[in-house]
């Protein structure tokens, strides 16, 4: 049974199919209780990338994806909200995290990127 150890960090494909994942939100029209499972899952996902956790942030983005009801049959009559602000901004935090990971800053002023020190 593996351990803690044999643990792999987040691979960029993770953090490409989470970064698709999180920019289809805003266009979701879920129920506050769906809006409530999706904040937790978002939650779980920045847990994920904090501790570099491949499997918590496979399972965050399982809890994601069930908590869209564009996927599940609504019924008729449920009422559909956008998302609230706190999914929102949770939202955008982790992808403004995911893409100044990305990012490389930029070279200091009067210096060549591969100068050496």
């Amino acid at each position: 049974m593996p351990g803690p150890d044999d643990r792999t960090g987040i691979t960029p494909d993770q953090r490409r199919h989470l970064l698709e994942a999180l920019r289809e939100v805003p266009a979701w029209r879920c129920s506050l209780a769906r809006w409530h499972r999706a904040d937790q899952a978002l939650r779980a996902v920045a847990d994920a990338l904090a501790a570099d956790d491949a499997d918590a942030l496979d399972t965050a983005l399982t809890e994601l994806a069930l908590a869209e009801t564009l996927r599940v049959r609504v019924r008729l009559g449920d009422d559909t909200d956008e998302p609230p602000e706190q999914v929102r901004d949770r939202v955008d935090r982790i992808l403004y995290s995911l893409t100044e990971e990305a990012e490389p800053d930029p070279p200091e002023e009067g210096r060549p990127r591969n100068a050496a020190d």
